[in-house]
């Protein structure tokens, strides 16, 4: 298994939840399957490792606008994990094109990360439908939907 992100405070991390992350690995014995990579800013190589990826997993603890990175592994075929936190859910339909946990709980996270470890045979299907659905997600439709919601706010149709 491998984790990308930030690390520290000062990169984006909740720290104390990375480092209780880390100490279970370490208690768990799960170091040599266990690789924490700072974040990767290469689009190439971070792609290439969603492509060599089974699953990729986005579960959003906290305030976060929706993540691209659910996008993007979806237009490469991979089945995502997120959160139900905000928009996550739009775009990933639990046990369909991926799973969808609760926010800021890790038993329903270990329990999302449970079903796809042990459902391997699903994860092509996953991969497939998350690819079907994040197509609808065009820059053009989403501009769409804006334009449609202002009008909507501004009480015009």
């Amino acid at each position: 298994m491998v984790t990308v992100g930030p690390q520290t405070e000062s990169e984006g991390a909740d720290e104390k939840f990375f480092e209780t992350m880390s100490r279970y690995v370490t208690n768990q014995g799960l170091s040599d399957s266990v690789s924490f990579l700072t974040p990767i800013y290469d689009k190439a190589k971070l792609f290439q490792l969603m492509r060599d990826s089974d699953v990729v997993c986005v579960p959003t603890l906290t305030g976060e606008t929706f993540s691209s990175a659910v996008l993007e592994a979806m237009s490469i075929g991979k089945p995502v994990l997120v959160s139900d936190f905000g928009p996550m859910p739009e775009a990933v339909e639990d046990r369909v094109t991926g799973v969808v946990c609760k926010a800021d709980d890790a038993d329903s996270i270990t329990e999302g990360i449970d079903f796809l470890s042990s459902h391997p045979e699903q994860l092509s299907q996953l991969g497939r439908e998350g690819f079907r659905k994040a197509t609808g997600f065009s820059a053009s439709a989403i501009a769409k939907e804006f334009v449609a919601d202002f009008y909507a706010l501004l009480g015009k149709s």
